[in-house]
């Protein structure tokens, strides 16, 4: 004592909620119990040997792109990782072929047509930040190039932002492959539009989450030989009926239902 080297801390709070940081050991206090210091200024008093410590391998000490790269590969560094790159804006992170994104809870300017026009002219040697747009090209271009039909699964907790990705998907996919011909209102847009009446019957806000989809959606995006949108099919399951006549604690009924009565 003191470690020479970062450590992993893995605390349990009075919510039964794990908290994993990053820690340096300031001294043992005999062989139950060690003082350990954060990142952020707190010591905290630990058992020793109770498999909470962790040394860290000096490349999950700063962000990275690619937790592949990590040295390490446990929910400490994942999250750590994850937390150095939120806060510097960098809400998207790889980890393999998979993105993890992180609801920023604000606004960032990262999402612009000029970002649709970045991504989807990339070139092989070009080495972009990890997007959800540069998600959606690669379906895309796997999809025109290869004639195979491609799918990009979402999930994640209630609140994280599923379905604002899934938005972002569309828009992505309706700016690089929609256009009328003959000026009327493309298909991608009617898809686009759809997304409001769907969310107005199909999402509530629940204590977590102010626009919570209650139910489950797959969403088809069709094509034409030349890459362009000609339709699509959303088909919806598992919603939420008893939402309509009984409400938990705090929550409200469907966005229309409550409207109305509003």
């Amino acid at each position: 004592y003191p470690h020479p080297h970062p450590l992993s801390l893995s605390l349990s709070t009075a919510r039964s909620i794990s908290l994993l940081l990053t820690v340096v050991l300031l001294a043992g206090s005999g062989e139950d119990e060690v003082t350990v210091k954060t990142e952020d200024g707190e010591e905290f008093k630990v058992v020793a040997g109770s498999g909470n410590i962790m040394t860290l391998h000096p490349s999950s000490l700063t962000a990275c792109e690619d937790m592949v790269s990590l040295g390490d590969m446990n929910n400490a560094a994942l999250l750590h990782n994850l937390r150095l790159r939120y806060w510097e804006d960098d809400i998207f992170t790889y980890i393999g072929p998979i993105l993890i994104a992180v609801n920023p809870y604000k606004a960032i300017p990262i999402f612009s047509p000029g970002y649709v026009d970045k991504y989807f002219n990339q070139g092989a040697a070009d080495q972009l930040p990890p997007h959800v747009y540069e998600l959606a090209n690669n379906a895309y271009k796997n999809m025109s190039i290869n004639k195979m039909d491609q799918s990009v699964v979402i999930s994640g907790e209630s609140g994280a932002g599923k379905t604002e990705e899934t938005k972002l998907v569309l828009q992505y996919l309706a700016s690089v492959a929609g256009g009328s011909s003959d000026g009327s209102v493309g298909k991608e847009q009617l898809l686009l539009g759809a997304s409001p009446i769907l969310e107005a019957f199909g999402n509530a806000k629940t204590v977590r989450n102010n626009n919570s989809s209650r139910f489950g959606k797959y969403l088809q995006v069709q094509f034409n030989p030349r890459g362009k949108i000609v339709g699509g099919v959303t088909i919806k399951y598992l919603l939420e009926k008893t939402r309509v006549v009984q409400l938990g604690p705090g929550e409200r009924n469907y966005h229309a239902f409550y409207m109305m009565h509003k």
